[in-house]
């Protein structure tokens, strides 16, 4: 399993803000993803983005 490394999936994903003349910035790491099959097994963690097929 993998997904392609993108601002929204595995990456860094950065926004700046300002109002009234105050500036706030933020930046999200992802850190794992986890993967649910739906079957009843137990879900797989991934701390990384994996290796594409």
């Amino acid at each position: 399993m993998w997904v392609d490394q993108t601002p929204t999936t595995y990456g860094l994903n950065s926004a700046t803000a300002t109002a009234d003349g105050v500036t706030a910035s933020a930046t999200a790491r992802v850190i794992s993803i986890t993967w649910d099959m739906g079957d009843g097994t137990q879900p797989v963690v991934c701390h990384g983005p994996g290796t594409r097929y």
